[in-house]
């Protein structure tokens, strides 16, 4: 079955969704052809926090939303993951899971137990240069992330995120299709619900944005983006910087 699954043309995807530079396809088919397939049912879970770590993941369909339960904040989430991305990797060197994975849709993924990962994928050193990039990448988001203090600022740099991965610019309005709830939204930024709708609110108020139910609308993008970095992920998206799925 891995046969059928593992083509070129998904080697490919993987590889472009990674943004692999010196992984070739045939390397990563070798990789992906050490795992097992296994079909994971929606609201079950592939594993939970303090869950031993046994193996990563890559999908090969469905979706899958990584989640950790903080004392502070409540559910924060960490990552939406779906087709071509693979999880579990940046914890394959601990004993138990710091997060959760929840199966969101039925989902098919390709399993590579620890054990293998470690002493065959591992061995394959153009993967390891590639593991190095994104690692290296994750830890500087992360130290970027620890000088974003203000609400706003969170918001605005996600609101610039998914304007950059899933907007529309038409003649300088940008079209950003709604993909997340004012719930959904503080969950992922850490913030309550009702900070993320005055700063909405706010936004909207001085015509720099407006929503509608479809899309939220940048009006202003000139204004909203002109005090922050560009930021092309979101810290903690350790599975892919695509909310698209």
């Amino acid at each position: 079955m891995n046969g059928d699954i593992i083509t070129d043309e998904f080697a490919d995807a993987v590889r472009k969704r990674f943004k692999f530079v010196y992984t070739s396809n045939n390397e990563l088919k070798e990789i992906l052809g050490y795992g097992d397939v296994r079909r994971y049912h929606a609201g079950s879970f592939v594993y939970m926090e303090d869950d031993p770590v046994e193996a990563c993941y890559c999908i090969v369909s469905g979706k899958i939303e990584i989640f950790k339960n903080t004392e502070n904040y409540g559910r924060r989430i960490f990552a939406f993951v779906g087709k071509y991305d693979i999880f579990g990797y940046p914890e394959i060197f601990q004993d138990k899971q710091i997060m959760s994975a929840e199966v969101l849709e039925d989902t098919l993924c390709i399993v590579i137990d620890r054990q293998t990962y470690l002493d065959k994928v591992l061995a394959i050193h153009n993967f390891c240069r590639d593991l190095v990039r994104i690692e290296a990448r994750m830890i500087g988001d992360l130290q970027r992330s620890a000088i974003i203090e203000r609400a706003e600022k969170r918001l605005y740099h996600f609101l610039h995120y998914l304007a950059g991965k899933i907007g529309v610019d038409i003649a300088g309005t940008i079209l950003i299709p709604r993909k997340f709830t004012h719930e959904k939204l503080s969950e992922i930024l850490s913030l309550s619900r009702e900070t993320v709708s005055r700063i909405l609110l706010d936004l909207q108020k001085k015509e720099i944005i407006t929503i509608t139910k479809e899309q939220i609308i940048i009006i202003r993008p000139d204004i909203l983006f002109a005090e922050i970095d560009d930021i092309k992920r979101l810290p903690g998206f350790y599975g892919t910087d695509n909310p698209d799925i």
